[in-house]
């Protein structure tokens, strides 16, 4: 069954691209050091500025320990790169809740929300301390979505792909 955000074939979402998702698959990522992961996923499709690109936005079977406990982890791929990865926060069991960490283009984290791009502005962003407490002080920014919200996650994918200059007109992927 194929669905398209907000229901009409002519919906653009908020970054002017139109998302479709397509039929849910189960995605494979080979670590290349003997470890591979599966991920239940569902394929977006997305149109617009002169691009076609599909992402596979979807949960790792599994979790991972992070920030003392094993969380559950989302990814955005674009064929078998991990393009951002959503880790679940500390009420992740009962709110769904899952972050990203906020980084600039050289993979630096913003540490000061003033210094966060406008679009981030769309979602919610909060400090990395306040969505895990591990005992340690952390001063990142994070941006906060629930599970459900696969539109939102493969909007923040493709901000991130175009920061680090990995998108240009006619890719087609």
């Amino acid at each position: 069954m194929k669905m398209l955000l907000g229901g009409g074939p002519t919906d653009i979402d908020a970054s002017g691209f139109q998302l479709e998702f397509l039929d849910p698959k189960t995605w494979e990522k080979d670590w290349g050091y003997g470890e591979t992961e599966h991920a239940d996923g569902t394929p977006v499709r997305t149109t617009g500025f002169g691009l076609k690109l599909t992402l596979v936005v979807g949960k790792v079977r599994g979790g991972r320990w992070a920030y003392g406990r094993n969380r559950a982890r989302y990814h955005v791929a674009r064929g078998s790169h991990v393009v951002i990865e959503f880790t679940g926060t500390d009420d992740y069991e009962r709110t769904g809740r899952v972050f990203s960490l906020l980084k600039r283009p050289n993979g630096s984290q913003y540490n000061d929300p003033a210094d966060v791009p406008e679009f981030y502005g769309r979602h919610e962003i909060v400090s990395l301390a306040s969505v895990v407490d591990d005992g340690k002080r952390y001063k990142g920014l994070v941006v906060v979505l629930g599970t459900d919200d696969f539109g939102a996650m493969a909007q923040l994918a493709l901000q991130r792909l175009n920061e680090r200059g990995k998108l240009l007109p006619g890719i087609v992927s």
